[in-house]
């Protein structure tokens, strides 16, 4: 239905009923990522009905989900500002407190939760 570098968007419909699925992958970069979140209001205002965001949004709300690095306020009220504006809701889950991990010369470790899914229902 739609595409961007970030973001793929399809359409499932079944028995006279849609919902919508997007694919995210958010850039790492900060001010490229940016584009995404300029980007995601007028993916949703396409949607009309259910609709989930799946993916890495290379973005955390809470110093809690991340591990070894600065945690950034002004990126983090965005991120939920933007999903408070559209009345979308992070779908809880159950496994690891991170999903994505990463270490460096093996002395210093990063973890973060980046990867969800969130959804919308109207």
């Amino acid at each position: 239905m739609d595409t961007t570098s970030q973001c793929a968007t399809i359409k499932v419909s079944s028995g006279g009923h849609h919902w919508f699925v997007s694919a995210v992958y958010a850039l790492s970069i900060p001010y490229l990522r940016h584009q995404f979140w300029d980007y995601l209001p007028t993916l949703i205002d396409t949607m009309h009905g259910t609709r989930a965001l799946i993916g890495d949004f290379n973005e955390i709300c809470l110093p809690a989900k991340s591990c070894g690095e600065l945690f950034s306020w002004s990126r983090a009220f965005q991120f939920l500002q933007t999903m408070t504006d559209y009345s979308l809701i992070d779908i809880w889950y159950q496994g690891q407190h991170f999903t994505w991990h990463h270490h460096i010369h093996d002395f210093c470790y990063l973890a973060k939760r980046l990867d969800r899914v969130i959804a919308f229902v109207k």
